[in-house]
């Protein structure tokens, strides 16, 4: 049930698709603004977003009553490359969503909240605080992951809109 719901936006938060990190950075000669981490095309990561991820990981952590890797460690360059694959993951999509014209609204995200509140916490708030409080999520950590799950959602649904398969084709 939920325990998996929510285990899965933390999974999806700290154990990204290993896909993009080989484009990390890319060998391009390309400097990297002050205040970020990388760039992907046109945008930047900013050290804000990263931390931001650290953070929340290291919420989690607590939560779940288990040490969190010490700076230097293997672990911790380890989690470091995860947050760094996911956010450079999240700017490709970002991408190609703008050249694809597709968008995901702050009231997708919420709907999308609601849904889950209602599905999973009959619709109690109480509940569902509760449940992030165990997980050691936050809201905008969860607010975040569903941009990111409705946005390869819209994505897919747009890219795989006109692919038609017959049963010759099977």
């Amino acid at each position: 049930g939920i325990h998996m719901r929510l285990r899965y936006l933390v999974v999806a938060l700290l154990s990204v698709l290993a896909l993009v990190a080989a484009g990390c950075g890319g060998g391009s000669s390309k400097s990297v603004p002050a205040d970020a981490v990388a760039t992907v095309g046109s945008n930047t990561i900013t050290k804000t977003q990263f931390n931001f991820l650290l953070d929340g990981a290291k919420r989690t952590y607590k939560a779940r009553k288990t040490p969190f890797p010490k700076a230097g460690t293997t672990q911790y360059k380890s989690l470091q490359d995860q947050a760094m694959q996911y956010l450079v993951q999240e700017a490709e999509y970002e991408q190609k969503a703008s050249d694809l014209g597709v968008k995901v609204t702050d009231k997708d995200v919420q709907d999308r909240l609601a849904q889950i509140k209602k599905q999973y916490f009959g619709g109690s708030e109480k509940k569902y605080q509760a449940q992030l409080k165990a997980q050691g999520l936050t809201e905008p950590q969860i607010k975040q992951d569903l941009h990111a799950q409705l946005l390869s959602e819209k994505l897919y649904n747009k890219v795989t809109a006109n692919v038609k398969v017959t049963d010759k084709d099977i």
